[in-house]
Order: C-alpha cells, then sequence, then structure tokens
C-alpha cells in the first residue's frame, strides 16, 4: 500500500478555493467514490534557498570558530531550539527533530537568532556572504 499522498495547492478567493492544478486534481477525484476526507489549511512559506545557502555559511563560520562541523553543529542547533515529536515508523514509536527545511521564512530567521544568541556569534550581514546571491 502507497503512503504517497498527493498535494494540491490553490488560493482562496471571495470564499471560493481556485485550484492551481485544477484538471489534475479532477483526473485524482475520479479514483475515488464515496464519502472522502480533506484537509484543507493555510499555506505557509517555507523558507527560502537564499535563507538555506545564508544558514550554512553561517555553520560554516561558526565551525571555524569552534572547530565543529557544520553537520555536528547543524544537529546540535536543532536538538536546541527545534521541537520533537513523536513518529510510528514500522510499528515503532520514535523521536524525530523537524528539518529545517519546513521552517517558514520567519521561523527560520528566529531559529538564526537563536543560534546567534546562544553560539555568541553574530551572523554575517546577508550582503557579506558570497554564497547568498
Amino acid at each position: 500500500m502507497s503512503r504517497f499522498v498527493p498535494k494540491w495547492y490553490g488560493d482562496v478567493e471571495n470564499g471560493k478555493l481556485v485550484l492551481h492544478e485544477r484538471d489534475s486534481f479532477h483526473e485524482y477525484l475520479k479514483s475515488f467514490s464515496g464519502k472522502v476526507e480533506m484537509l484543507l489549511y493555510a499555506w505557509k512559506a517555507k523558507r527560502t534557498d537564499k535563507q538555506n545557502r545564508y544558514y550554512w555559511a553561517f555553520l560554516r563560520m561558526i565551525g571555524e570558530e569552534t572547530g565543529y562541523t557544520e553537520d555536528e553543529l547543524h544537529e546540535l542547533f536543532k536538538q536546541k531550539f527545534l521541537d520533537k515529536r513523536k513518529i510510528q515508523v514500522l510499528g515503532q514509536e520514535i523521536e524525530m527533530y523537524p528539518s529545517t527545511t519546513k521552517l517558514s521564512r520567519k521561523e527560520m530567521a528566529d531559529y538564526i537568532t537563536q543560534i546567534e544568541i546562544f553560539s555568541g556569534i553574530q551572523a554575517p550581514d546577508s550582503k557579506s556572504v558570497s554564497v547568498v546571491e
């Protein structure tokens, strides 16, 4: 049994849902009959690629000052500042820290600020980081 759940995006205009890929949604809908359940929630803008590149450049900078690798720092900061959640995998309950890729733009900015405060190392001006376009 596949666990893949397709997603569709849209906009609400004057109380009506306008799907971005209406035809594929209706094609998928044909595979159902009877009662269905739909989840609808507000879209959250995920962190940008620019924020991601900035984050990893900041981790490199902290690593140069502390001697730790970017991956070690990344894991530390996820465990320190992101809330873990419990999930089921093959019938086993495990705790997992969320991926920073799931953070919104504001959450990512707040996360970087928490790292600055904790590490005592100020994040560079985004214009001075060569990987940020």
